[in-house]
């Protein structure tokens, strides 16, 4: 009895160890920002997570729209640590940009994600 009750609490005991926490990158940072309105389109889109992401052929992705649905990136992704970065072409059209992105996780998940900015005539 004393044997099975020791083998109990010892394989209990194994699956209460904790374990790392996996969790899916997060965005944390966009310039320009979620909702921001610029006077100017960047020329350059950034986006930072709360973790660093993983490399791999295709998996990270931007793309941006203008409010005609012209896609507005050039090139690939720069991916730096936890950062993706993509230039753009100057754009003139007034109103809302979508922001579209794919990132994978450093835990071997992809995540995505949208959001706007609006480019407006200063005033």
């Amino acid at each position: 009895m004393a044997k099975r009750l020791i083998a109990a609490v010892a394989a209990l005991s194994f699956v209460m160890v904790p374990l790392p926490a996996s969790a899916h990158a997060k965005l944390v940072r966009s310039n320009p920002g979620i909702s921001a309105t610029v006077y100017k389109v960047p020329t350059q889109l950034s986006l930072t997570f709360d973790d660093d992401l993983l490399e791999l052929a295709g998996a990270n992705a931007i793309e941006v729209t203008d409010p005609k649905n012209k896609k507005i990136q050039i090139g690939s992704v720069n991916l730096t640590a936890a950062t993706l970065s993509i230039k753009l072409k100057a754009s003139s059209v007034l109103g809302k940009y979508k922001v579209m992105w794919r990132a994978l996780s450093g835990d071997g998940h992809p995540v995505t994600g949208f959001y706007y900015f609006y480019l407006a005539k200063k005033k």
